[in-house]
Formats: structure tokens, C-alpha cells, sequence
């Protein structure tokens, strides 16, 4: 099989998988995202070493839907061999926030921990930041002002 086939057979999981998410059956939809994941990471394989573009956008792909489908561990190894690889420099910086994404729900998950939908995510910039981490008063402070304004709206 090409990398079109493989693409669009992932595309076609991939959008059965968003429906089965919408309407509720989380479990049916991680299943779905796994095996588009794997026609992804199968279309990846299926380009040449002079493809690298279309080796990035697809290998970014498949670690994003390795990731949705909550297979994290291999969603990890695959954001690290394509780091690893010659790939365009746009997919360095993707796939370095889709291992801060990983490692952070991985974790969560281990811890027993799940977030809802309806959370809210702070971001902070400036200053002392640098990506993924801040001083602690620094994020306390962002947290307790937008808490005080969610809490003035509801």
C-alpha cells in the first residue's frame, strides 16, 4: 500500500473516532485513534528519505494520534526517534510540545488524576518563564487572579 492509502485510511478512523468522541463513547474512540495512529505511523514509513516534509507532517501525525488514542508510551518513543531524525526544523517545536502534552497527562494518568472537560489551562509569559516551567509565586498569582474572575462570572 502508498502513503495515500494509508493516509486517508487513517483520516477515515481519525473522523469516525472524533464522532464516537462527540457522542459520547470515549472508549470506542481511543480504539479508533490507535488504529489511525497506526495507518499514520504506516503511511509515515511508507515515504522516502527525500519526502522530509511530508515525513514531518506525517510523523507529527502519528505521534499526536498515538497520544489521542492514549497509547502515551509509544507516542513518546515515536516524538524521540523522529527528534532524532532529519525532519524539518517546524516539526522540532511540535513534537517537543506534544512531549510536554504526553508526559504531563502520562503522569496525571499514573497519578489517578483526570481532568474534565470544562477545565481551564493558564498560560504565562515573560518575565522568569521559560516554556514548561515558572517561579511558583509567579504561577500562584495568575491562578488566583483568572480564579477570581471565573469566580465573579459563574
Amino acid at each position: 500500500m502508498t502513503w495515500n492509502d494509508h493516509h486517508s485510511n487513517s483520516e477515515r478512523l481519525s473522523a469516525s473516532a472524533e464522532l464516537s468522541r462527540r457522542s459520547g463513547n470515549t472508549a470506542k474512540a481511543v480504539e479508533l485513534y490507535r488504529e489511525s495512529a497506526g495507518e499514520e505511523l504506516l503511511a509515515f514509513e511508507a515515504l522516502g528519505p527525500d519526502k522530509t516534509r511530508a515525513r514531518g507532517i506525517t510523523g507529527v501525525s502519528a505521534v499526536a494520534l498515538f497520544y489521542k488514542g492514549q497509547e502515551y508510551t509509544r507516542a513518546e518513543q515515536l516524538a524521540y526517534r523522529l527528534l532524532a531524525s532529519d525532519l524539518p526544523s517546524f516539526t522540532t517545536d511540535q513534537l517537543r510540545n506534544l512531549l510536554q502534552i504526553i508526559w504531563t497527562t502520562h503522569s496525571a494518568s499514573n497519578a489517578g488524576i483526570a481532568f474534565v472537560p470544562g477545565d481551564v489551562l493558564v498560560s504565562v509569559k515573560g518575565g522568569q518563564v521559560i516554556h514548561g516551567g515558572a517561579p511558583l509565586d509567579v504561577i500562584v498569582q495568575r491562578v488566583e487572579g483568572i480564579q477570581a474572575v471565573l469566580f465573579r462570572t459563574v
